[in-house]
């Protein structure tokens, strides 16, 4: 079957499973938001009343009686905490039941682990630190796999004297370098050697280096233009590059813009570079109950997750 029919097939079955799964927990969160928006708007009337009240009884804030500034910061994060409340509550709700279309999968909020496959991969610097956010991990079609929200910021100071990807260090808000999705899974063979795939970075291509890997040339203009490909079994990655492969991370490019991938041992590695956050389910000023925008979550996932069957398809040719 061709992907686009896939696509169109997967699409018709996730309208039945939105009807029957998901359109009821919408409207279960969309009553908790209701709920959260009443008590953020008493908690800000609070706040703010309280700012009025400084305003006019100090008009020279510079002799604000000691301690007052505290406790206007702790007011105004408690009127945030409805917000906070809700946004974790959507996220764990609905990306589970989300998942769960494809699959088997378990809801994480704040997961830290696989330092060893991150380090593999050969993408990621252990100059950096790595901040995670959601994390959801289960099956798909007998394929282990996970997919994690992260933040990444630049490592100043090495105050542990480690390069631990997650070290417990005071992280500088100024030194965050960008937001991203890592995508891995386990096949059920081993690939020989490792290839990755990264951005074209035109004439300073030269100045990259992966250790032992090896650029691989591809007769593909339009990949070529996107992409430079290393490996160290040069075979390998032309059976695993096939058209098929070719035309899916073209397609990956169009969506994601820019993206890595790393084939290793038996993973599949992913990392999605983005300035925004992925797989958002809900705005807490606006009703839950949008399916564009779940639908819009339902595309980001099936582009990633479909790469389990790109590759079956040529899983007995590497």
């Amino acid at each position: 079957m061709h992907k686009e029919q896939e696509f169109v097939l997967a699409k018709q079955n996730f309208d039945i499973y939105y009807n029957k799964e998901i359109r009821p927990k919408l409207e279960e969160l969309e009553k908790t938001r209701k709920k959260y928006l009443k008590v953020f708007c008493m908690l800000c009337i609070f706040v703010t009343s309280w700012i009025v009240y400084i305003i006019k009884n100090f008009k020279n804030l510079e002799n604000l009686p000691q301690g007052i500034e505290f406790i206007s910061c702790i007011l105004v994060l408690i009127a945030c905490l409805p917000m906070l409340s809700y946004y974790i509550k959507t996220k764990s709700s609905l990306l589970y039941l989300l998942a769960n279309f494809f699959g088997k999968f378990s809801y994480n909020y704040n997961y830290q682990n696989q330092e060893n496959i991150l380090e593999k991969s050969k993408i990621f610097d252990k100059n950096n630190i790595m901040k995670t956010d959601d994390e959801f991990c289960g099956t798909y079609k007998n394929v282990s796999l996970c997919i994690r929200e992260y933040t990444l910021y630049k490592r100043v100071n090495n105050q542990t004297g480690t390069n631990n990807y997650f070290a417990n260090e005071v992280i500088n808000k100024s030194n965050k370098m960008y937001n991203g999705i890592i995508f891995y899974a386990s096949m059920n063979k081993k690939f020989k050697g490792q290839t990755i795939i990264v951005k074209d970075k035109g004439f300073l291509n030269k100045l990259v280096s992966y250790n032992k890997l090896k650029r691989v040339g591809l007769e593909s203009t339009e990949f070529e233009k996107s992409y430079e490909v290393y490996s160290d079994d040069q075979i390998e990655a032309r059976f695993l590059l096939t058209s098929v492969m070719l035309e899916y991370l073209i397609k990956l490019k169009r969506k994601f813009n820019k993206i890595e991938l790393s084939f290793f041992d038996n993973h599949v590695f992913i990392n999605i570079k983005t300035k925004k956050n992925m797989f958002e389910c809900s705005s807490f000023f606006t009703t839950i109950i949008n399916k564009k925008r779940i639908e819009k979550v339902f595309e980001e996932l099936y582009l990633i997750i479909s790469i389990v069957d790109t590759l079956r398809i040529n899983q007995d040719k590497y």
